[in-house]
């Protein structure tokens, strides 16, 4: 959870960002998706420029945490 707090206000904010942008939206979603998704991005499993690093910087147990948190945003 080292990174936890550094983390959420950036993601935070692109939950919350009013922006046009091609990149799927992550407010809504299920937690289990986006736990999917990023151990998907830190495996390599699913391509990017970018998650996939992000992703390697956390633990299951902060997936998850970063999951719940994002799911429950409205």
């Amino acid at each position: 959870m080292r990174l936890l707090p550094l983390v959420l206000p950036v993601v935070a904010g692109a939950v919350s960002a009013k922006v046009d942008t091609p990149a799927p939206r992550i407010l809504a979603r299920q937690p289990a998706e986006i736990i999917a998704a990023m151990q998907a991005f830190r495996s390599g499993e699913r391509s990017s420029t970018v998650m996939g690093r992000i992703a390697k910087g956390f633990s299951d147990d902060e997936i998850r945490a970063i999951a719940i948190w994002l799911a429950a945003q409205h």
